[in-house]
């Protein structure tokens, strides 16, 4: 048959999480932060292999590549990405670069029966040397919002680097360089991934396997795991765009912090904490640990499971996270019924509407979150369980709204129970929503609103979504441009 089977490295991590995440994708949808990184790339390689006498005029032309087609606050973001590159790898007189561009990947490969072969590769952006040695740089370019470099990546490079020739990491949001290790395991890590493939081709490779990795792929509303509404087909022709749970919450308070992440890919210039002591994260690992090990989590028997889990924290804590988990099985009580039967479950849906800004054509929309439990409750009813443990909000009601849209699709019934079990010590309390035929065509209403407005917005203008200016901004990722960038 003589056929080639290839794969990137991100591409074998892809269907390692769900196969169906490769196939036809949608060729419109949003993905800010990979355009960035293409114009990024284009002009640091049209700078390198630029050998005219003025670096003023090396530059300002390289810089035509983003600056003609940006408006100002994407210009400023490459400006400073190429000069931050500029700073770590300036040209000299000795610089040699590669007369390939870009550079062919470097590919480990396996043959097959009949003439068929598998090549997994993991790319590279640059090569250059310098004209009295030998010696060559291989660069993989980095940004903030890539990926951390897989074992695969890693193995590949060890095994297709040769002598004289380093491979290096640029990451020009961190303003970083790293020379990268070889792997001395290189060689088990490129078999045991090409029997993965081989298994993956030899199964159904359009399985859907539902997590938090839906939010980086090119497909969700293409997939069949969150099916349309009203039965719509989707098709890879379509503007699409995916929006999370957290994204949500953000729309409800101001549309341009939305609209800077999921449309613009601006940079955060505040990170969000994520250390793993953070009472909230505790508490949900504790919990789902619960939960998923044992038949009656909601019990005596269950907070005692809880206590000795929790038992290695400091006391203060140990405190806080007992009398969160009693609160919940007090809550939790009311019912004479619960079978939680899975915890982080993926709840989602698509919309698909008329686009406003191209007569004719159409928008995909995808919304999905984690649902913390999902499960049955009184007569057999599905219910949701959302755990928090900070204060009552009311944005909670649209999160509501989304887990109620995706479970009543996924199961097929008309009636779903959202709970919101807040575990605030002092003011625990439980909030039922019951969705109906009714509550269900509401929330569905509301999605189909706020689809339209985010499909209104213009994507080459970064101003183009309006701001909302509260007590939230204390906490956004882009307070400080945001305040530079109102009229």
């Amino acid at each position: 048959m003589n056929k080639e089977y290839k794969f990137t490295a991100n591409t074998y991590q892809k269907i390692t999480e769900c196969p169906a995440s490769v196939g036809s994708k949608s060729r419109k949808k949003a993905k800010p932060f990979l355009k960035r990184w293409l114009d990024l790339n284009e002009t640091i390689g049209d700078w390198l292999y630029n050998d005219a006498t003025s670096e003023e005029a090396i530059i300002n032309k390289a810089r035509k590549i983003y600056s003609e087609s940006s408006d100002m606050i994407q210009t400023k973001i490459l400006d400073d990405l190429f000069e931050v590159f500029r700073s770590i790898f300036p040209k000299t007189k000795n610089l040699r670069m590669s007369r390939d561009y870009p550079p062919s990947p470097r590919s480990e490969i396996k043959d097959l029966a009949e003439g068929d072969r598998l090549i997994l590769s993991s790319w590279v952006q640059f090569e250059v040397g310098s004209k009295d040695s030998e010696k060559k740089e291989v660069i993989k370019l980095r940004t903030a919002n890539s990926d951390p470099l897989s074992e695969l990546d890693l193995a590949i490079l060890s095994l297709q680097r040769v002598e004289d020739e380093t491979n290096i990491e640029i990451n020009v949001t961190k303003g970083t360089v790293e020379e990268l290790p070889d792997l001395a395991n290189a060689e088990g890590i490129v078999a045991d991934a090409f029997l993965n493939i081989e298994s993956y081709l030899n199964n159904d490779t359009k399985e859907t396997r539902p997590g938090t990795w839906c939010s980086r792929c090119d497909r969700p509303s293409l997939c069949g795991q969150y099916k349309e509404l009203d039965g719509k087909k989707i098709t890879t022709k379509d503007r699409s765009f995916y929006i999370s749970k957290t994204d949500l919450l953000k729309l409800n308070t101001c549309s341009r912090q939305l609209a800077w992440g999921v449309l613009y890919g601006l940079p955060k210039q505040i990170e969000e904490d994520t250390f793993y002591s953070n009472y909230g994260e505790k508490f949900h690992t504790y919990a789902e640990k619960i939960i998923n090990e044992f038949k009656e989590p909601l019990s005596e028997l269950g907070i005692e499971k809880f206590s000795k889990a929790i038992s290695e924290e400091e006391e203060s804590m140990r405190e806080k996270l007992l009398a969160a988990y009693s609160s919940l099985v007090e809550n939790m009580s009311s019912y004479q019924t619960v079978e939680l039967k899975e915890t982080e479950f993926a709840l989602g849906f698509s919309l698909l509407v008329d686009d406003p800004r191209q007569t004719g054509s159409k928008v995909a929309f995808t919304y999905m979150g984690m649902a913390d439990i999902v499960g049955r409750i009184e007569d057999n009813i599905p219910v949701v369980v959302e755990l928090k443990t900070g204060k009552e909000r009311p944005d909670h009601q649209y999160e509501a709204d989304l887990y109620a849209l995706g479970a009543s699709q996924a199961t097929k019934e008309d009636k779903v129970i959202i709970l919101h079990v807040y575990m605030e010590p002092g003011s625990s309390r439980l909030v039922e929503r019951v969705y109906e035929q009714k509550e269900i065509s509401k929330a569905k209403e509301y999605f189909i609103a706020k689809s339209i407005d985010i499909s209104s917005w213009d994507p080459d203008n970064t101003l183009s979504p309006s701001y909302n200016p509260g007590s939230w901004c204390e906490y956004c990722n882009y307070e400080t441009r945001c305040s530079e960038n109102r009229n």
